[in-house]
């Protein structure tokens, strides 16, 4: 009878030794948990939210000084504090780089330069009238000749009177010369201050530059803002279950925040000269985030019948953005800074929508509940790609924002690309490139505001000359134009 007992226990044995190192291996793949940390079943309901992360729990009601050390012990939501906290800091990064990175100059070529001119020649046809009143004010010496015959006739009878009125004549003539010389220089100071005036004023009222830069501010605080909130709430989240419900709103809160003041440069500068669609959409989207933001803290809100609605509100706020993207790609489908603004935009609501699932269907925790408590669960992944789509539409926003400071704002907004080597000013054929202004710009490259407002200088010139020599009135080459270029560009808001 102990025979097959005795074989029965070898079996057994053998079996046992042929598991052991499927056992070792197990228990060394197994997370070892922290003393410190509790497991699911230990957490009370309200912070049981993943039933597939097992251990590493902080212990709820902790004081506020040691959750606040927390943030530098392992548990399962270091990885959710630490990846938005250093998302936070890249972003302040980013903003004080924005702060301190000087404009992009303008990039004008012919098409650009002309396009400027054009808006330009209107105002200064106005000057060639004034000019041309000046034919009539040109140095006339009175008759001598006629006066001296007569006094000639006169010398016969008396020398001494002869001498006197000849010495008067042509003190009169002198006076008279330089009366109307001084009269031409005055009205020619005036011309040249004119002109002066007319082209500081088109500058002031076509070139934006460089454009204004608090969209992207906008945008940024948003991010931070967001980032911060949502590493904050995770660090405090173990907190008693009154307390936790009120820092999880600011979560939900700071991602309204990130989302509304996301479209803040995109519309701002796709429809910087169309002011009607840049202020409909800027409104509109405020007064939904608005709705947001008060859905996700008012506490009627947070009831169970609401629910629909909240997820209604973020989704519709999330699916708006939509419209003016495709709006702007059909008004501004040759601009190339639009496009690839465009495409890093998708890159962006594809990490955003990626994050979304990978967030809702808890993986891969849910592959292997226990093996991704602490890192890489699906939580972790979802901020990592929230700090990554918010990274991409950076890149977007500084696109527009390069591609409306290299064409002046609203200026000429047909600028390919910032980069281009070949954006210098090549004059048009009827005038003349040899001038100094001119030549620097044709060169190549990025040009400075002070050498559009040079070349714009040369062309009124050229024009007037054109102009005036036509009706017989001669606008002497020496004649120039000190054209100072708007102090700061001309900005407008």
């Amino acid at each position: 009878m102990e025979a097959p007992d005795m074989t029965e226990s070898s079996r057994d044995a053998v079996l046992a030794s042929r598991n052991a190192p499927l056992r070792r291996r197990r228990r060394a793949q197994a997370p070892v948990q922290d003393a410190g940390t509790l497991g699911f079943e230990d957490m009370p309901d309200y912070l049981q939210d993943n039933e597939f992360i097992k251990g590493y729990y902080r212990a709820p009601d902790m004081p506020f000084k040691q959750t606040l050390r927390s943030l530098f012990d392992i548990h399962n939501e270091t990885g959710n504090v630490w990846t938005h906290l250093l998302g936070f800091l890249v972003f302040a990064g980013l903003t004080f780089y924005v702060i301190a990175q000087p404009p992009m100059p303008l990039a004008f070529g012919k098409r650009q330069l002309d396009q400027l001119w054009l808006s330009v020649k209107d105002r200064v046809h106005g000057t060639a009238d004034h000019l041309h009143n000046l034919q009539g004010r040109l140095p006339h010496l009175p008759d001598l000749s006629a006066n001296l015959h007569h006094l000639q006739e006169r010398l016969a009878h008396n020398v001494d009177s002869l001498v006197y009125e000849v010495k008067e004549e042509v003190q009169h003539a002198a006076q008279v010369l330089h009366d109307r010389m001084h009269s031409i220089t005055d009205n020619f100071h005036y011309v040249t201050e004119r002109l002066n005036t007319l082209i500081h004023e088109a500058v002031s009222d076509l070139l934006m530059w460089p454009v204004p830069r608090w969209p992207v501010y906008v945008f940024m605080a948003g991010a931070m803002i967001c980032l911060f909130l949502s590493a904050v709430c995770h660090l405090f989240g173990c907190c008693s279950r009154h307390l936790a419900q009120i820092i999880w709103r600011f979560d939900y809160a700071g991602i309204a925040i990130l989302i509304v003041t996301s479209f803040y440069p995109p519309v701002y500068y796709a429809f910087l000269c169309q002011s009607y669609w840049r202020i409909f959409y800027l409104i509109t989207t405020s007064v939904m985030g608005a709705g947001a933001v008060a859905v996700s803290l008012l506490d009627v809100f947070q009831k169970t019948e609401w629910r629909a609605f909240r997820a209604s509100m973020f989704a519709g706020l999330g699916l708006w953005g939509v419209v003016p993207l495709i709006h702007a790609c059909i008004a501004h489908s040759d601009i190339a800074a639009v496009r690839g603004a465009t495409a890093l935009d998708v890159l962006m609501g594809a990490l955003y929508l990626l994050g979304a699932v990978i967030y809702a269907t808890r993986v891969p925790e849910r592959w292997l509940p226990g093996r991704f408590d602490v890192w890489l669960h699906g939580h972790q992944i979802f901020h990592i790609l929230i700090v990554l789509a918010a990274l991409a539409h950076y890149r977007a926003v500084m696109l527009l924002l390069h591609w409306r400071d290299a064409s002046g704002g609203c200026a000429a907004s047909q600028v390919a690309s910032p980069n281009v080597a070949d954006l210098g000013l090549g004059l048009p054929g009827r005038f003349s490139a040899s001038r100094s202004a001119v030549s620097g710009i044709a060169s190549g490259g990025s040009v400075a505001l002070e050498q559009v407002v040079e070349t714009l200088r040369e062309y009124a010139l050229e024009y007037l000359r054109g102009l005036l020599s036509k009706g017989g009135v001669q606008l002497p080459a020496a004649a120039t134009v000190t054209v100072a270029a708007p102090q700061g560009g001309a900005v407008g808001s």
